[in-house]
């Protein structure tokens, strides 16, 4: 899951340290050294751009199995990645929009299926 700077944090988070076997990885902790649910870390894509990344995973569960939602054999539970919002449910604000809306075409442009996908429909 993507990441604000931990700069914008101020003094919570303690400053960057360099992964110990990959220098190009920077991580910054709220309690230095303890790897938690809010540990930040810095690193390139594979673009070269600049990301930081949360140390969760945020996936959804539709359907179980001891529910008779689905019906076997033809479908099963879906287990899914919960995508990324940039909304404040609580007081959303147009430049809200605007990061979601950023985040999806910067996604779109770097997925790898973009480029065949647009040229065979071309």
């Amino acid at each position: 899951v993507g990441a604000f700077e931990p700069e914008l944090f101020g003094s919570d988070y303690a400053t960057g340290v360099t992964h110990s076997s990959d220098s190009s990885i920077t991580i910054y902790h709220k309690v230095v050294g303890v790897y938690a649910l809010d540990t930040i870390f810095k690193l390139s894509d594979e673009f070269g751009e600049t990301i930081y990344l949360k140390n969760i995973v945020s996936n959804i569960d539709i359907g179980n199995t001891t529910k008779d939602y689905f019906v076997p054999p033809i479908r099963a539970p879906l287990n899914v990645r919960n995508p990324v919002s940039f909304y404040d449910l609580v007081d959303p604000q147009l430049r809200d929009a605007y990061y979601e809306t950023d985040a999806l075409i910067d996604h779109l442009i770097s997925h790898q299926n973009t480029a065949p996908f647009v040229s065979k429909n071309l």
